[in-house]
């Protein structure tokens, strides 16, 4: 196609202003021009940059010419986002029996539509803010759903009636509320229910339990410090039980989809530690290890997640992602729990023995030069001489809350989304 005759040549100044070589201003263009700009725009910096123009200048391009350009935009910022392969997004399109189909009343409602619905997609993605807080989430779920895809389509994207409702709640929740609405649990021994994992703001904290539970924002929680409060992701109470305080609302949902994962039967309690000698130098380490401010500090995993009771207890969840394994699919996790009296840990994993993979990951977190890291693989507990310490299994079976599935059954159950 050849350039639009005259004396206009499209350019792109250091200011990001499309025009004329004479420095004419793009809202001065004829709309003659205006309407044949995006067929010339053929890199991506172009398209992206042209996303910038100011409503006056959109509004002069028909729907049929800005429908295809904004269908380019939202192809471009989809793989942007941190989620890869696990998050698909849909694009919108005219219904078939329309497509041959002339200019009429008819079209212009389904252009209509179309624009709105490309329009939401791309203001919700894009001023959605930090996606990557739910990259190791999104990875839990894949496991669950044997490698398919988290599809989203209009469903996800229409539940916010305007932008000012989207904009309105908290960074992280408007994120999970997007990528969670059509998630849905099915049971082998119940597979014609399946079970919503939310329902608008509430969630589902126990898998195959009828209620649900409505999170609660807290400002500043003096259980983890100023320090490390988000804004964006603030401290989190669950509304059924107020006695556990979430540090995040992230890490809220990462301790559901754990147990989720635990009660489908694919994680395998690999190895536990238990040792009631709080001076000792594994000890210490352990306490060491809790203490640190999140991934900042504890380097090589996807996501430090952390609550605490209103006694003072506090348990540790480090998820350990394909990344941190080195395989895509597999998930590891480590448990830590602190009750004041003991320290419990556990590593639980979807990979199959010998846990190589898992046993490397885990290293680089604990710190394979202490002693901690040594006795954890080594299974070596320690006790004061009065006390008597549990089984392994007893010891998953309170870190994980009473959560009341054996460490050996990982075959009974199994849940897909």
């Amino acid at each position: 196609m050849e350039a639009p005759s005259g004396s206009y040549r499209l350019i792109h100044s250091p200011s990001g202003r499309v025009g004329s070589p004479s420095g004419v201003p793009f809202s001065l263009l004829p709309g003659s021009v205006i309407q044949l700009i995006p067929q010339f725009l053929t890199l991506s910096s172009a398209v992206l940059r042209f996303r910038r123009v100011d409503k006056h200048t959109l509004s002069q391009l028909s729907l049929a010419v800005v429908i295809p350009l904004l269908t380019r935009l939202l192809a471009l910022l989809v793989p942007s986002l941190p989620f890869g392969a696990h998050v698909m997004v849909t694009f919108p399109q005219l219904p078939l029996r329309l497509e041959s189909v002339g200019d009429g009343d008819g079209m212009s409602c389904h252009l209509s539509v179309l624009f709105e619905q490309l329009t939401r997609r791309l203001f919700f993605l894009e001023r959605g803010g930090d996606w990557g807080r739910w990259k190791p989430h999104v990875e839990m779920l894949s496991v669950m759903v044997v490698g398919q895809p988290i599809a989203l389509d209009e469903v996800n994207f229409s539940g916010f009636g305007q932008c000012a409702d989207y904009l309105g709640k908290n960074e992280a929740v408007r994120q999970w509320l997007i990528l969670s609405r059509l998630i849905a649990f099915l049971s082998i021994s119940h597979p014609q229910l399946p079970t919503m994992l939310m329902d608008g703001n509430r969630i589902r904290p126990v898998p195959l339990r009828h209620t649900l539970s409505l999170p609660d924002m807290l400002p500043a929680d003096p259980l983890f410090g100023r320090g490390q409060y988000d804004a964006a992701n603030p401290p989190t109470v669950l509304d059924d039980d107020r006695s556990i305080t979430y540090r995040s609302y992230s890490c809220m949902v990462a301790f559901v989809l754990f147990k989720y994962l635990w009660a489908a039967g694919v994680l395998r309690c690999a190895k536990s530690w238990l040792s009631t000698r709080l001076m000792s130098l594994s000890s210490r380490r352990a306490r060491h290890l809790m203490a640190a401010s999140g991934v900042g500090q504890l380097r090589h995993c996807a996501a430090v997640c952390d609550r605490k009771g209103e006694y003072g207890s506090h348990e540790r969840l480090i998820v350990l992602g394909g990344e941190q394994l080195g395989a895509t699919g597999q998930l590891a996790f480590l448990t830590m729990r602190d009750t004041g009296v003991s320290y419990l840990i556990s590593v639980l994993t979807t990979e199959s023995p010998p846990f190589d993979r898992t046993r490397v990951a885990v290293m680089r977190v604990v710190g394979e030069h202490f002693t901690l890291a040594c006795k954890l693989w080594l299974e070596e507990k320690e006790e004061e001489p009065a006390m008597k310490l549990p089984s392994s299994a007893g010891i998953a079976w309170m870190v994980f809350g009473g959560l009341r599935v054996h460490r050996h059954r990982t075959g009974n159950r199994r849940w897909g989304v």
